[in-house]
């Protein structure tokens, strides 16, 4: 059964920073979530602690975006 997504991402957001540097298999097998539901969670997380959850078009070093994304 999947874990409620608040207590997910109160998990993610418990992680220190020793662990930060875990793939995030290592984390999708010990909470038993697909890696895709974890990545959600850290978005969601990040977007709560104010945190962008996105590049910048001047972080990107002004690349053009791939044809059919302009």
């Amino acid at each position: 059964m999947r874990m409620p997504f608040e207590k997910l991402m109160e998990r993610v957001a418990s992680v220190g920073p020793e662990e930060k540097g875990l793939p995030l298999g290592v984390f999708a097998e010990r909470w038993g979530e697909p890696a895709e539901r974890i990545t959600d969670a850290i978005d969601a997380v990040r977007v709560l602690r104010g945190e962008r959850t996105y590049i910048g078009w001047d972080e990107a070093g002004g690349a053009r975006p791939a044809r059919g994304r302009e």
